[in-house]
C-alpha cells in the first residue's frame, strides 16, 4: 500500500529533477540523453547536420593557351653602306650595282649574289668588274649570270663615282657559271681594247643543270667606246 502511494510521488520527483537539470544548462551530451528519455521528444532528438559536399579536389589541369604564331620579321635588304663594309667596295659602286640588279630582276626574279673586282689599268684609269647572278626568273629555279663593267671618274668634290659601261649575259642554268670572279685584265695597245679573261665552269656530260663541272675560260673584249663582247674560242 505504501509503495502504491509512493510511486506517483517518486515519478513526480524524477520529472522535477529532469526539468531542473535541463533548466540549469546541463552538458549537451546529457541533454541529448534526456531528450531520448522523454517520450514526446522522440523523433526530434536526432539532429541531422546539413550534409556538406565533399571538398572538391583542386583542378590540376591548367588551361593551356595556344602557342602564339611566330612573327616573321622580314630580313631587311643590306644597304650599300653595309655591303661596303663587307666586300670592301666603294659605296658609290655598290649603289650602281644595286640599280643594275633591280633592272635585271623583273617579275619574280631575285638577286642572288654579286662579286666585285676592282682593276687599275694605270694612268688614272680604273675599272670595276661585277659578276652578277640573278635567280628565280619567272618564279622558277632558273638563274642567269651577267658580267658588268663600270668605269670610275673623280667628280669636282674629289669623290670617285662609277658609271655603267656595259653588261653581258655570260651564264645560267644548264649552261655555265662563274664560281669566283678573279679575272685577268690586259690592254691591247694597238686596238685600244681591254681584254678580260674569266675562269668559269660549263655544263657537260651528265652534269646536273645547276652543277657544271667542265673548266672553261670566258674571254671578253671591252672596246674603247665601252661595248662589251665575247670573243670566240680559238
Amino acid at each position: 500500500m505504501i509503495r502504491r502511494l509512493l510511486a506517483p510521488l517518486i515519478s513526480i520527483l524524477c520529472f522535477a529533477c529532469a526539468s531542473a537539470a535541463l533548466g540549469s544548462g546541463a552538458s549537451p551530451a546529457l541533454g541529448k540523453d534526456l531528450i531520448f528519455l522523454m517520450p514526446w521528444k522522440t523523433g526530434s532528438s536526432v539532429v541531422t547536420e546539413p550534409a556538406t559536399a565533399p571538398a572538391s579536389e583542386p583542378n590540376t589541369e591548367t588551361a593551356t593557351e595556344p602557342s602564339p604564331e611566330p612573327v616573321l620579321t622580314p630580313t631587311p635588304e643590306p644597304t650599300p653602306e653595309a655591303l661596303a663594309a663587307v666586300v670592301k667596295a666603294p659605296t658609290a659602286l655598290l649603289e650602281q650595282v644595286e640599280r643594275l640588279t633591280k633592272l635585271l630582276q623583273g617579275g619574280y626574279a631575285s638577286g642572288r649574289e654579286a662579286s666585285i673586282q676592282l682593276v687599275d689599268l694605270g694612268e688614272g684609269e680604273d675599272l670595276a668588274l661585277v659578276a652578277l647572278s640573278v635567280g628565280g626568273s619567272g618564279g622558277g629555279n632558273n638563274f642567269n649570270e651577267f658580267i658588268a663593267v663600270f668605269t670610275a671618274e673623280v667628280d669636282d668634290a674629289g669623290a670617285k663615282q662609277y658609271s655603267l659601261m656595259d653588261f653581258l649575259h655570260v651564264g645560267g642554268k644548264g649552261w655555265r657559271s662563274i664560281p669566283k670572279l678573279n679575272a685577268k685584265v690586259s690592254r691591247n695597245i694597238k686596238s685600244q681594247k681591254t681584254l678580260i679573261a674569266i675562269k668559269a665552269l660549263e655544263v657537260a656530260g651528265d652534269d646536273a643543270p645547276n652543277f657544271p663541272t667542265k673548266p672553261v675560260t670566258i674571254r671578253l673584249s671591252l672596246s674603247e667606246d665601252g661595248r662589251l663582247l665575247e670573243l670566240k674560242r680559238p
